[in-house]
């Protein structure tokens, strides 16, 4: 099942983010604000992105290799979903529990940041 999925990333993570997908080989669009300030996120619209590479996206993101980051992860992916239920990932998901979590769905807002130590 492909997912219809926004990508809000921070922009300091912009690169970071675009590198992922491009390993993944997954197509991306920015949307584009009509704003005169400058925004501090972007938002990306994942073209035909199927739930296991979006999954991928979001380990690759969280993880450091294959293991998780534990109590110092700062790194938080937060999954909206239209109904506005939401679920905060951290290093405490595998790749494979966050599979089972965006699998039934067909539409995800996913939000990509780094907390601050005052969080």
């Amino acid at each position: 099942m492909e997912l219809h999925t926004q990508l809000i990333v921070h922009k300091d993570f912009s690169d970071q983010v675009y590198s992922i997908l491009d390993s993944h080989s997954i197509k991306h669009n920015e949307l584009r604000a009509f704003s005169t300030d400058s925004l501090d996120t972007l938002i990306l619209i994942l073209q035909n992105a199927p739930w296991e590479s979006i999954a991928a996206v979001i380990g690759s993101f969280c993880y450091l290799g294959s293991e998780k980051i534990k109590a110092k992860a700062r790194k938080k992916v937060v999954i909206a979903y239209p109904d506005n239920s939401r679920i905060e990932i951290t290093g405490d998901y595998s790749v494979e529990d966050i599979q089972k979590i965006t699998h039934p769905h067909k539409q995800l807002y996913i939000s990509m940041f780094e907390e601050n130590e005052h969080s």
